[in-house]
């Protein structure tokens, strides 16, 4: 009994108890004063032995009533710990139910919480992958335009390329064109050359020609001079001769002179 007072939710069950057979004891015993109070008093003329056994049997009546309350007291204390034991099989099963209770609730929570995250992880890889098809949309405009682009440039690049190897066959052509034209002015020029250089040759043959002439014609004309010499020479020495032979008279000498000077 008095072990109840010292748990907190059994306190004021057990002190209510006490006091109740507290209450019962004293208003027993008073009740048993009384009687026994009243038998002394209707029976004092009663022996000492009759007493005795009287307050004997009063002494074992009570005894006995105290048996009785003990057992009484017993039983309810065995009543009430019987019932403090289902009280506490009762809170045990209440904790237990209420604490499967939180941990189912708990693990509703881990699995709301487990589909909740499986819910935003799903919510972030469909958004991932719309940003990430978003980006590659992106990717594969620009990579498109810039192919495009580089198509264009190619193209135009191309086009330029052809522009110029046309203006450098054009200008491949002109400097052809420019180099014929030099060299047949250079030829036209050589020709010339050769002509004057002809031209000189044969003004300088004409000229050894004409000095060749003029030396033959001096030449005959010292030929002629020595002719003319010799004959005249000749003539004198003739007429040297033939004034001899006219001085000697002599026909002979005449001819020989005639023969000597044919």
């Amino acid at each position: 009994m008095f072990r109840c007072l010292g748990n907190p939710r059994r306190r004021g069950y057990a002190a209510d108890s006490l006091w109740g057979a507290l209450l019962t004891t004293a208003a027993a015993a008073a009740a048993g004063a009384a009687a026994a109070a009243a038998v002394i008093s209707g029976d004092r003329k009663r022996d000492t032995k009759r007493e005795r056994g009287t307050e004997r049997e009063r002494e074992g009546e009570k005894q006995r009533q105290k048996g009785r309350e003990t057992e009484r007291d017993t039983e309810r204390d065995t009543e009430r710990e019987t019932e403090r034991e289902k009280g506490r099989k009762r809170e045990r099963k209440k904790k237990k139910r209420n604490k499967e209770k939180r941990k189912k609730e708990r693990e509703r929570k881990k699995e709301k919480k487990k589909e909740r995250k499986k819910e935003k992880k799903k919510e972030r890889e469909k958004e991932t992958n719309k940003q990430t098809n978003k980006q590659t949309n992106k990717q594969t405009k620009r990579k498109r335009k810039r192919k495009r682009e580089k198509e264009k440039e190619k193209k135009k690049h191309k086009w330029i390329h052809q522009q110029q190897h046309q203006l450098q066959q054009q200008q491949q052509q002109q400097q052809q064109q420019r180099q014929q034209q030099q060299q047949q002015q250079h030829q036209q020029q050589q020709q010339q050359q050769q002509q004057q250089q002809q031209q000189q040759q044969q003004d300088q043959m004409q000229q050894q020609q004409q000095h060749q002439q003029q030396q033959q014609h001096q030449q005959q004309q010292q030929q002629q001079q020595q002719q003319q010499q010799q004959q005249q020479q000749q003539q004198q020495q003739q007429q040297q001769q033939q004034q001899r032979c006219l001085t000697d008279k002599s026909v002979l000498c005449l001819v020989f002179v005639s023969l000597q000077f044919q």
